[in-house]
Parts: structure tokens; sequence; C-alpha cells
């Protein structure tokens, strides 16, 4: 049953990974590219921010911001960070503007404010969450 008072949105297409609760707040990534935020409490919308494709993991939360890994298509992907409180985008990477040689289907992970992308390329990014540099890349197989 709908809660009283809760008044649902439709994104423009399935949410595949799990939301995460912020401040009250739930943020869930959508395969439409948009990244929603909205009132635990009531449903309503608090702000919907767009990535450049379809976001298929769970996104990772780092203090105030929000990480999510894209399908840019073309066997390509991007990594995004957000601010939580409102939407806005804080980085992206690669910032130059070329999608990593991979798509990211996986969910991001994180330890402390290191958050590691795994894309279809094989490599495993570790990037600062708060900077969006990267750290190092490893390959988890495949053939260099």
């Amino acid at each position: 049953a709908l809660k009283d008072g809760f008044t649902p949105f439709k994104a423009d297409n399935w949410f595949w990974g799990k939301a995460v609760v912020y401040n009250g707040n739930i943020i869930a990534a959508s395969l439409d590219g948009k990244v929603y935020s909205f009132s635990a409490d009531s449903g309503s919308k608090q702000w919907e921010a767009e990535a450049g494709g379809a976001i298929r993991g769970n996104p990772a939360l780092v203090d105030n911001l929000i990480i999510i890994g894209t399908d840019e298509g073309n066997n390509t992907g991007k990594v995004y960070c957000f601010d939580a409180d409102t939407g806005e985008q804080v980085w992206d990477y690669p910032a130059e503007g070329g999608p990593i040689p991979g798509a990211v289907h996986a969910s991001i992970g994180v330890n402390g404010s290191v958050v590691y992308v795994h894309a279809t390329n094989q490599k495993v990014y570790a990037i600062d969450a708060e900077i969006g540099q990267i750290l190092w890349t490893a390959s988890t197989g495949g053939v260099e």
C-alpha cells in the first residue's frame, strides 16, 4: 500500500541499482541516465541530475557526494560525481571529456574517500571521490 501523503514519480526508464539514503532523502539512479533525489517522507522530488548514459549499478555515497558510473554506448563509460544536497555536478572522470574505453555496469565500491570503478575493459579505477583524481588502475584479466 502507498504511504499516506506519499507522491510517487516516474523516471523515463528502470531503476536497476539500489538506492542510497542521505539526510532524509532517497537517492536513486536510473537507466534513463539520471540521478533522482526524493523525500523519504513525502516522495516529493528534491532534485534530478543528468549523466551521460545509462546507470546500471548502485551509486556510492561519500560524505555529501553521490558517485555513479555510466554506459555511454559503444562500450564506453564515465564516472560522475554529484552534490547529494543539490544535484549539482562536482566532477566527472575522465575530465577531459573522453569516456573510459569500457562501460561501467557494476556498482561503485567505496572505502573512505576512495571509490572503485570496474569497467567492461577489465580494469578497476581507484578515484579520489573528493576531487575526481585517478589514483591507480589495475587490470582484472584479459590482455593489456
